[in-house]
């Protein structure tokens, strides 16, 4: 799991918000606290942070109870209004930012890489040796990988490098 000051939170909040893995109330406050609170909004794009300035303008106004929502429509938002501002957002993140980290690492004459999709949040293992073969393991994240390669491989934990990908 990433900490609030990653953004790559941000985009797991997301999915997992739309696979029902988390409730409505659990997204708004973690995307709060992330976003809001904690996030150096520096290392953010351009379209990202309008994209996500907007997604919290939605998400800080939701109520779970109906009854707030009758008592003034512009006030608060629904769990409607939240999933459509969510998918919204997926979609424009999806056509204009580069979608994915990689992380390299070189043990024992193997180079190691990590691809991260931060739409899909999850991430999928490389190995390559000096032969040209390749072996993949998928795992749902990075750290699961990681720990793969260094159990079965050696790989230290924090001999890893990150390279944003731009998406073409």
């Amino acid at each position: 799991m990433y900490n609030r000051q990653d953004k790559r939170l941000l985009f797991l909040l997301m999915e997992r918000y739309l696979s029902k893995q988390i409730t409505a109330s659990v997204f708004c406050d973690e995307f709060y606290y992330c976003y809001d609170k904690e996030l150096d909004h520096s290392k953010l794009t351009t379209l990202e942070s309008k994209a996500f300035s907007d997604l919290s303008n939605v998400i800080s106004r939701f109520s779970q109870y109906k009854e707030d929502y009758e008592i003034d429509t512009k006030a608060f938002s629904t769990e409607k209004e939240v999933i459509s501002k969510v998918i919204e957002v997926q979609n424009l993140l999806e056509e204009g930012l580069p979608i994915s980290f990689k992380e390299f690492a070189e043990c024992d004459g193997k180079r190691f890489v990590i691809e991260e999709n931060l739409l899909k949040s999850n991430a999928h293992l490389s190995i390559l040796d000096n032969t040209g073969f390749t072996f993949d393991y998928h795992d749902g994240n990075v750290f699961s990988c990681k720990q793969f390669a260094f159990e079965e491989y050696g790989v230290p934990i924090d001999s890893w490098k990150e390279k944003r990908v731009i998406k073409n």
